[in-house]
Parts: structure tokens; sequence; C-alpha cells
């Protein structure tokens, strides 16, 4: 459900949120299914600035760190 929200938003940037790690595992998935397919990022960072002058030309999702 998640990707076809993306479609319908059609973002430049998408973070998920709410998938499991190895510190937070109740009954839901991991982000895999949601990245394959798309054009991800994984900073080593558990924030980030954005500027709208320097968005991705293809929508791209930033995993942050959870730790």
């Amino acid at each position: 459900m998640a990707t076809e929200v993306v479609e319908l938003l059609d973002p430049k940037v998408i973070i998920p949120m709410h998938y499991r790690t190895l510190g937070l595992y109740w009954g839901i998935a991991t982000a895999d299914p949601f990245l394959s397919g798309k054009t991800v990022v994984h900073p080593h960072t558990r924030s980030l600035v954005l500027n709208a002058s320097r968005l991705p030309d293809v929508p791209t999702v930033i995993v942050l760190r959870y730790e």
C-alpha cells in the first residue's frame, strides 16, 4: 500500500517510517519490500536537512539510521 501512495503523490523524497528493525520488531515488516525497485540512499545519519533547490531528479527513498 505504501508504494501505491508514493506513486500517487510522486514525491521527490520519501523517508520510510514504522518498519521492523533490530530494536522494533512487533508484527511489522522490514522496509525491504517497500525499497525494492526504488532509488534508495542510506546516509549514515539520524537526521537530514533538505534544500528545495537540491532535490533529486528522480523519486528517492532516504532510509535514515534508526539507532
